[in-house]
C-alpha cells in the first residue's frame, strides 16, 4: 500500500504530460517550436503537441507528453520553461 508521500514523488522514468500556459501567441505554430526548443536542450523529445486558446483569447495552453528520466530533469525542465516571459504557469 502507497503512503501520501510516495504518492507525491513519481517513479523515474515517467510518462509525463504537461501543460503550458503562455500569452496569446502572434503564431501558436512559433510559440510552440520555441517551447519545443527548450525540450530538444534537454535531450527530451515530446510527442503530440495540443493548443488551446482562452475563451477570450487573452492566454493559449500548449499540451504534450514527454518521457522524463528523473527528478532533476524535471526541475530543469520547469526552471527553462518558466524562464520564458511568455509562460505564465506550466502545470
Amino acid at each position: 500500500m502507497s503512503s501520501f508521500s510516495d504518492n507525491q514523488h513519481p517513479h523515474y522514468p515517467a510518462r509525463t504530460v504537461m501543460k503550458i500556459i503562455t500569452d496569446m501567441p502572434d503564431s501558436s505554430q512559433w510559440e510552440q517550436a520555441k517551447l519545443e526548443s527548450v525540450f530538444q536542450d534537454l535531450l527530451l523529445s515530446p510527442k503530440e503537441w495540443k493548443h488551446k486558446s482562452s475563451g477570450k483569447e487573452k492566454y493559449m495552453s500548449f499540451t504534450t507528453t514527454v518521457y522524463i528520466q528523473n527528478s532533476e530533469q524535471m526541475q530543469i525542465l520547469y526552471e527553462k520553461l518558466k524562464n520564458l516571459p511568455e509562460v505564465k504557469q506550466v502545470l
